[in-house]
């Protein structure tokens, strides 16, 4: 599913585990392809490449994106 389907919904991101991560800020491409920026519940947003190695599911009728966040990409991560 392309990233642009997504744009106009209240979509939240989940972790692997269910644990919700934050919300869908936007979707922005700068050229290499679509990038998701999520907005963490704490900390700033960062931006995760719309491809199945980091976005394996997308649930759109529940508004759900599952996502694979690499170890340290969120804030509360860095101060461990």
């Amino acid at each position: 599913i392309g990233g642009r389907m997504i744009i106009n919904m209240d979509v939240k991101v989940k972790d692997q585990n269910g644990t919700e991560i934050g919300e869908v800020q936007a979707i922005h491409n700068f050229g290499a392809g679509d990038m998701l920026e999520v907005r963490p519940q704490a900390g700033k947003s960062f931006m995760l490449p719309f491809q199945d190695d980091f976005i394996p599911n997308v649930d759109v009728e529940a508004g759900v994106i599952e996502a694979f966040v690499p170890e340290g990409w969120l804030k509360e991560e860095k101060k461990k």
